[in-house]
């Protein structure tokens, strides 16, 4: 998951656009970071993963995202769910503003 992560931050500070819409992931961007946006298409499960993770830090203290952090990339089902029911509390939050 640390190598998604990073090639993740790579891509962001090369100029792409990474992010879930609709339960897809979408990468946009110049076409000198084809590759890099190929790479996190490759991966397209563990990028989501950490779309989610990011999405679900805002609800959490950095303590807790840490933990949650760790128990996702550990396979721990549990966290996999706790993100999801973040993220929709999340959109139904922005949904209601």
């Amino acid at each position: 998951m640390a190598a998604v992560a990073d090639r993740l931050s790579e891509a962001r500070a090369g100029g792409l656009e990474v992010r879930e819409v609709d339960g897809e992931l979408l990468v946009r961007g110049p076409r000198r970071l084809a590759a890099v946006a190929e790479a996190l298409l490759g991966r397209k499960t563990e990028v989501l993963e950490l779309l989610r993770l990011e999405a679900a830090s805002d609800c959490l203290g950095n303590h807790e995202h840490a933990r949650l952090l760790d128990e996702v990339a550990a396979g721990d089902s549990l966290a996999v769910t706790m993100v999801g029911l973040l993220m929709a509390a999340k959109r139904e939050g922005a949904a209601r503003r």
